[in-house]
């Protein structure tokens, strides 16, 4: 057997200084947040976290969930109220492990710093040395922002979305390794099945489409990895966590985006019709774009647009870093957009970013519906990429749609 030991010790290398870099910038978040602790979604991942990896317990139990109301409302939270209880699989706990071992001042700040570092050397690593800088300028986006104070997953499914579409998809022949690497995070990004379930279903097509064999290997492979996970952690997890759900359905009273959006100029009954017409054609349309795709005339990238537009208006409405799902494709066209839509790229990046904001604003203090309004920024977005075909330019790939 031979060992490439120059590539071996550039990995070693390469691994060390991410583990220094995490290291010190948790360090610095720590003591610079020292006295403003944040996190309140992190903090009920970290308690369960330390239930399920550190005790051996349920982090579904009664117990956890107190413990998570006392620390973010300083009380039991009234039946009225978000129970701020653990909603998700067992093994969306396992990138919190690290954390799970340190006291929460630590904890929050180690998970933090990873996301920060995940998106900036996805940004560094994957896209041109002129247009890292603007990418870079994701951060800014309020939905963003906000997820990386509060520690929800979202933020870092987005990151994984996008790695996903720039190393395998929008890459004629990506290599094994990515694959292999891409499958086993898309495994684990199942955690959120609302968020990722359209994007994983474009890209097995994709991947099958052009035998992707690693990618669909790594994928399924994950899945059972992560589900026999759970069960060594909860026995029971399933019935567990599907009854959580609706218990968070039901305190909750959630309504897809696009019904809120509706039943802004029409009655909730009549929105909810529309809901379910509006949902049918988006289907459709669908189909209709995955043909255009598989005939060679339409761009692999705009697939991943429509998703994320799509995923974003039939996900439960909830808060705004639910976002990400347009806002990851958006970060990808940032930091690939063919160099001659310089002036759509700057207006379109920029004004997204601006109009984030001050749809937070108008939410906040005027109308609360408005936070769901960045959709509408990304709906005329979709229409300028369909127009506009090139719009992507990964350097030394070709693009899928046929002039």
């Amino acid at each position: 057997m031979n060992l490439d030991l120059p590539r071996i010790k550039k990995a070693a290398l390469g691994i060390s200084i991410a583990v220094l870099i995490l290291v010190s910038l948790t360090t610095a978040i720590r003591y610079t947040l020292y006295a403003s602790p944040l996190g309140a979604d992190f903090f009920t991942f970290w308690l369960a976290g330390r239930a399920a990896l550190v005790e051996g317990g349920n982090p579904y139990s009664s117990e956890v969930t107190l413990q998570s109301q006392i620390g973010i409302y300083g009380r039991p939270a009234y039946p009225e109220e978000d129970q701020v209880a653990f909603a998700y699989p067992p093994y969306s706990l396992l990138p919190i492990l690290p954390g799970a071992l340190l006291p929460y001042a630590w904890a929050e700040a180690y998970w933090l710093a990873l996301n920060v570092l995940a998106i900036s050397a996805l940004a560094l690593r994957a896209f041109p040395a002129g247009q890292r800088t603007r990418s870079l300028l994701y951060f800014l986006f309020y939905p963003v922002f906000f997820g990386l104070i509060l520690g929800n997953f979202a933020v870092p499914l987005g990151t994984i979305l996008a790695g996903c579409i720039i190393f395998l998809f929008l890459r004629k022949e990506p290599n094994t390794a990515a694959q292999i690497a891409g499958g086993f995070f898309l495994g684990w990004a199942t955690c959120k099945p609302q968020f990722i379930w359209f994007f994983a279903l474009v890209m097995v097509i994709i991947a099958v489409r052009r035998q992707m064999r690693p990618f669909l290997f790594s994928l399924a492979a994950s899945a059972v990895l992560m589900a026999g996970i759970s069960f060594l952690m909860v026995p029971d997890w399933p019935a567990l966590w599907i009854g959580r759900v609706f218990e968070y359905a039901g305190y909750v009273r959630s309504q897809l985006i696009l019904t809120t959006l509706l039943a802004q100029a029409v009655s909730e009954q009549t929105a909810w019709l529309l809901t379910y017409g509006i949902a049918a054609v988006l289907g459709l349309v669908s189909f209709y774009l995955i043909l255009r795709w598989l005939r060679g005339r339409l761009e692999t990238f705009f697939l991943f647009a429509w998703a994320g537009f799509c995923t974003y208006l039939l996900h439960p409405h909830g808060i705004a870093y639910e976002q990400i799902s347009f806002l990851a494709p958006l970060f990808v066209w940032a930091g690939t957009a063919n160099p001659r839509a310089r002036i759509a790229r700057w207006l379109g990046w920029f004004g997204a970013i601006f109009f984030s904001w001050v749809c937070f604003a108008i939410g906040k203090w005027v109308y609360h519906p408005a936070d769901a309004w960045p959709v509408l920024w990304n709906g005329a977005f979709l229409v300028w990429l369909y127009l506009n075909q090139n719009h992507t330019s990964i350097p030394g790939e070709p693009s899928n749609a046929n002039p």
